[in-house]
């Protein structure tokens, strides 16, 4: 993800890179131990905020309000300018600085699974209530 973006705004990414590289290795390694063969790195862009979505409704009220304050995806985010890539990965970096990125990474494993790229299982997005 850096690389691709390093060309659009290299000051700035390299910020985003720093800030976001730990968490995201440790996602990689969560996916590559817990479900390798589900390719969850092939999940479509755009369907990035129907995953968090559906994985924050599970969340009690307390931790949905936690994950966005410590995600902060509109001010971490806020040189992107089209996509969710960044709210992924602010959203994974909250999980895992909140100590639920194994949590995630397991129900993630349960509901998402990619047969080719852009060609997921993904789960419904929560009802609104």
């Amino acid at each position: 993800m850096c690389v691709e973006l390093k060309s659009i705004l290299y000051g700035r990414i390299i910020n985003f890179c720093a800030q976001f590289a730990a968490s995201q290795r440790a996602w990689e390694r969560q996916m590559e131990r817990l479900c390798p063969s589900h390719h969850v790195e092939w999940i479509p862009g755009g369907s990035y905020d129907d995953v968090i979505a559906a994985y924050d409704a599970k969340l009690s009220p307390h931790q949905q309000r936690e994950a966005r304050r410590v995600a902060d995806y509109s001010h971490r985010c806020s040189h992107e300018t089209a996509g969710l890539s960044c709210e992924w990965a602010a959203y994974i970096d909250a999980y895992w600085k909140m100590g639920r990125l194994g949590d995630f990474a397991a129900w993630t494993c349960r509901h998402v699974k990619c047969e080719e790229a852009a060609m997921c299982e993904l789960p419904s997005p929560p009802s609104a209530s």
